[in-house]
């Protein structure tokens, strides 16, 4: 217990400025509640500006928001993003026949909707209502749409495991999306078997 303790940095807390070594050292931070996020970092960083986690995310773009680990959104490292990427797209349920009779979703459907996402997140900044009229828009479906719009993530977090969609600035209280590659920079070229290695690492 105390060795977990000190590897969760929860024995002493890092100096100050140390919140993306300690993002790095957890994995990711789990971020269904923001204020849960920020606690967490709190309890192990000392003098943690209260925005700090804001400006990280949406001015400095050192951290990036997604759905992640068990489909739950986590803030990563940007500089850690492409390395759990190739990781997170070997998820594959979502295919599953079972997944989509649950959902009343075809597969063709489903490769229509995530193509029309990943085009539309392209360079652009959109908040869900937008991204489902562009889904409609492209696919020519007003069903889609609305899937998109109507949805809790379920239809949003296949373009996230695909790296094609991560957590944009909001627009007061409307969350947004965009491209990874837009946000962060070109994707690079990672091997999958060595980014599973790491993150295999990482997490043990």
């Amino acid at each position: 217990m105390a060795w977990r303790a000190r590897r969760h940095h929860l024995d002493k807390r890092v100096k100050a400025g140390g919140m993306l070594d300690v993002t790095r050292r957890l994995s990711g931070l789990q971020a269904q509640v923001m204020s849960s996020t920020e606690l967490a970092l709190w309890a192990r960083v000392e003098d943690l500006p209260r925005d700090a986690v804001e400006r990280a995310l949406w001015q400095d773009r050192a951290m990036v928001k997604t759905w992640a680990m068990r489909g739950t959104l986590h803030l990563l490292a940007a500089d850690d993003y492409w390395t759990y990427q190739p990781v997170l797209n070997e998820y594959r349920h979502y295919l599953a026949p079972g997944w989509l009779r649950a959902w009343e979703m075809s597969r063709e459907d489903l490769d229509r909707l995530l193509a029309a996402v990943a085009v539309a997140l392209d360079g652009a900044v959109l908040t869900r209502a937008e991204l489902g009229a562009e889904v409609a828009r492209r696919t020519k479906s007003a069903a889609l749409g609305e899937r998109v719009r109507g949805s809790w993530g379920m239809f949003l977090k296949p373009a996230s495991y695909r790296g094609e969609l991560c957590f944009g600035p909001g627009s007061g209280q409307n969350v947004a999306f965009t491209s990874p590659a837009s946000w962060l920079g070109e994707r690079p070229a990672v091997d999958p078997d060595q980014a599973r290695l790491e993150v295999a690492r990482r997490f043990l």
